[in-house]
C-alpha cells in the first residue's frame, strides 16, 4: 500500500478532495479476517485520513507503515489517504468518505462540534503512558518582556494559523493578558521550526515555541535555550487523536479499537516521531474526556473550521 495525497480544494467538495488511493494486494482483501468477522469489514476497507505536517516522502512512508501494520492486525484492507488540511478532512469524514482519520487535538474540537466523531487512540511514551506537550512564548535572554502583557506594540512569531501550540493557545495567553490582535504585532511563519528562527535571528521581539519543537531543535544544535527564557507555558496538551467517524458501527468500532492498541511499536515509530514522541511507545486508548479541556477551548474562543 502507498499512501495518496489528495489537496485541500478551496471549494472543500469531496470529489475534489479525495482524489484517489492505491492499495497493495499484500493487505489482503476484506474476507482474509484475523480480529475482524465477515461482517465487520466495509467493501471499501478502512479509509484512514491524515494531515501530515509536512509533505515529505518519509512521512508519507510513515503513514504507509502504520497502514499496513493496522491491516495485518484489523484483517481489513486499509487505504490511507494523505489529506491537506484538518477542515477537509472533516468534510471528507462528514460525507462517509474516511472510517477513520487522525486529527490534532483542536482539529478534532472542532469536527466534534460538527458531528459525534470518537478519539480511540494515540500515541503512547515508552512507559505506557500518554504523551502531550506543551504551548510557550519565549523571548532573548537579555529582553526585558517578562510576561505576555508585555508584548504590547511588540512583535510575536505564531506558527501556522489555527494550530494548537503555534496560533490558538499563544492568542489565548495575549487574550488572558487583556490583550487584542491589534495591541500585539503577530506575524504567522507556517510553522514552529519557523517561529523559532524568527527569535533566534533576532526578526521578532517574542516567539510561540513548543515543547516538540524546542526539543527537536536543540537536539538539532539549531537553539540554544541558555541564550532564551520561556516567558508563558500551557497546561500539556494531549496528542493527536485517532478518531472514528460517526457512521462506524459497533462493531467495526470496537475491531478497529482493538487493532489500534495492538500495533507494534515500530510500525508506529516514524509517524509518532513527527508529533513528538520518543521510539518505543504503542498507541494508547483516549476517549472523548482526554480532549475535554480542547474542547473547553474551541468553545470559549469560538473557533470554527474556517480557523483551521
Amino acid at each position: 500500500m502507498k499512501a495518496t495525497r489528495v489537496q485541500k480544494n478551496p471549494s472543500r467538495t469531496i470529489a475534489g478532495l479525495l482524489l484517489g488511493v492505491l492499495t497493495a494486494a499484500s493487505l489482503g482483501a476484506c474476507s482474509a479476517i484475523s480480529q475482524a468477522s465477515d461482517t465487520t469489514c466495509p467493501s471499501t476497507g478502512i479509509r484512514f485520513g491524515a494531515d501530515p505536517s509536512g509533505s515529505t516522502a518519509e512521512l508519507e512512508a510513515a503513514y504507509t507503515t502504520l497502514g499496513q501494520a493496522l491491516a495485518e492486525e484489523l484483517g481489513c484492507s486499509v487505504q490511507v489517504r494523505l489529506v491537506d488540511g484538518y477542515a477537509a478532512q472533516a468534510d471528507a469524514m462528514a460525507e462517509g468518505e474516511l472510517e477513520i482519520a487522525q486529527f490534532s487535538a483542536l482539529g478534532y474540537a472542532v469536527a466534534s462540534e460538527r458531528m459525534a466523531v470518537t478519539p480511540v487512540a494515540t500515541f503512547g511514551m515508552p512507559n505506557g503512558n500518554l504523551s502531550g506537550y506543551t504551548a510557550g512564548i519565549w523571548v532573548a535572554a537579555d529582553s526585558d518582556i517578562t510576561t505576555p502583557a508585555q508584548l504590547r506594540g511588540r512583535t510575536l512569531a505564531l506558527g501556522a494559523k489555527g494550530t494548537t501550540s503555534g496560533d490558538v493557545l499563544p492568542r489565548r495567553a495575549l487574550a488572558d493578558a487583556n490583550l487584542t490582535r491589534d495591541d500585539v504585532r503577530i506575524s504567522y511563519t507556517g510553522g514552529h521550526a519557523a517561529a523559532l528562527d524568527a527569535l533566534r535571528d533576532g526578526a521578532v521581539d517574542a516567539a510561540e515555541v513548543d515543547s516538540r519543537a524546542l526539543s527537536a531543535a536543540v537536539a538539532e544544535g539549531r537553539f540554544d535555550q541558555d541564550g532564551y527564557r520561556q516567558i508563558w507555558e500551557s497546561g500539556v496538551i494531549p496528542n493527536d487523536p485517532i478518531v472514528l467517524a460517526p457512521g462506524v458501527d459497533e462493531d467495526l468500532a470496537e475491531a478497529i479499537g482493538d487493532a489500534l492498541l495492538n500495533v507494534p511499536p515500530e510500525a508506529v515509530e516514524q509517524v509518532a516521531a513527527d508529533v513528538g514522541v520518543d521510539a518505543g511507545g504503542r498507541l494508547v486508548g483516549v476517549d472523548e474526556n482526554t480532549y475535554a479541556e480542547v474542547v473547553a477551548l474551541v468553545d470559549a474562543l469560538a473557533i470554527g473550521e474556517e480557523d483551521l
